[in-house]
C-alpha cells in the first residue's frame, strides 16, 4: 500500500505544472490532454495479458448485483473498526474534496494585484508541494508502521491534519503556503496505507471486492457534495473563513477518533 501511495503522488508532482502550462498555451489542451491520458490508459490495460485472477467456474449473474451489495454492506456493519473509518473517513473526504479550490483561492488571495496573471502556474506549483510531501510520506510508511501503535498514530495524524490545516490561514506569501501544504500531505499515505492494510487482512477472500466496493462507495459519496459546497462558501466568505470553518470539522473528527469505543482494542 506504500508503493501504491508513493506512485499516486509521483504522477502528482508532474500533472499540476503540465496542466498550468498548457492552459496557458490554450484553455483546451488540458482537456485534450486528459482525454488522451485516457485512451493511453485504455490501450495500456488491452496490451496486458496476464491473469489477475483464478479461472472462474461460473459467473455470477447481474441479477444478483444488489445481494453482493448488501453482503459487503453487512460485513461493514458488523465490523466496528471498518465501519468507524469508513464513517470517518467520508467526513473527512467531505473536507478534501473541495480543498485544492481553497488552495486556489488562498493563493489568488496572496498574490499581489501585478501577478495575478501568474494564478495558474502559481497555483499548480502550490498543488504539486502535495505530492512532494505525499513522497516523502509514502517513504515513511513502513517505518512508522514498525515503530507506532495503529491507534496512537490515527489519532495523532488528524490532529496534526486539523493544524495544519487551519495554518493555511496564517501563511504570510504564498512560498510559506506550499511549504505547509507539503508537510501537511506527509501524514496522508501513511494514513491511507495504514488503515487499507488493516482493512485488507480483515476482509475475507470471497468478499474482499464486495466490502472494498461498498467501502468506497460510501467514503467517496460525500467528496462532490464537498467540492459544490466549499465552490459555494469561497464565493461568499473567502477562503480563511472556510479553512477555519473546515478546521472545527478536523478538529471533531479528531476528538471523535481518540473517544471511540470502535478502536480501544485496535493496535
Amino acid at each position: 500500500m506504500g508503493a501504491n501511495q508513493s506512485v499516486d503522488f509521483v504522477g502528482g508532482l508532474a500533472g499540476p505544472p503540465l496542466g498550468a502550462a498548457l492552459f496557458n498555451l490554450n484553455v483546451l489542451l488540458p482537456f485534450l490532454g486528459d482525454a488522451v491520458s485516457y485512451l493511453a490508459s485504455v490501450g495500456s490495460l488491452l496490451l496486458i495479458r496476464t491473469p489477475f485472477q483464478a479461472e472462474r467456474i461460473a459467473t455470477r449473474p447481474l441479477r444478483h448485483l444488489w445481494r453482493d451489495i448488501g453482503a459487503g454492506l453487512r460485513w461493514i456493519w458488523q465490523k466496528p473498526p471498518v465501519r468507524f473509518f469508513t464513517s470517518i473517513n467520508a467526513i473527512l473526504n467531505f473536507v478534501n474534496g473541495g480543498s485544492f479550490l481553497v488552495i486556489i483561492v488562498r493563493v489568488k488571495e496572496l498574490l499581489p494585484p501585478a501577478e495575478r496573471g501568474s494564478l495558474p502556474l502559481a497555483s499548480a506549483i502550490i498543488l504539486a508541494t502535495i505530492s512532494v510531501g505525499g513522497v516523502i510520506g509514502s517513504l515513511l510508511v513502513e517505518p512508522v508502521k514498525a515503530r507506532v501503535p495503529f491507534r496512537t498514530f490515527v489519532i495523532v495524524s488528524v490532529w496534526y491534519s486539523a493544524v495544519m490545516w487551519q495554518a493555511q490561514a496564517i501563511a504570510p506569501n504564498i512560498w510559506w503556503l506550499g511549504a505547509i501544504t507539503a508537510v501537511t500531505a506527509i501524514t496522508l499515505p501513511i494514513y491511507n496505507a495504514l488503515i487499507v492494510g488493516y482493512r485488507l487482512a480483515l476482509i475475507p477472500d470471497d468478499l474482499l471486492g464486495r466490502v472494498n466496493s461498498a467501502i468506497r462507495m460510501i467514503s467517496y459519496a460525500l467528496i462532490p457534495l464537498g467540492a459544490f459546497v466549499t465552490g459555494t462558501l469561497l464565493e461568499r466568505y473567502g477562503a480563511i473563513t472556510v479553512i477555519l470553518s473546515y478546521g472545527l470539522i478536523y478538529i471533531g473528527a479528531s476528538i471523535w477518533i481518540a473517544l471511540t469505543p470502535a478502536l480501544r482494542h485496535v493496535l
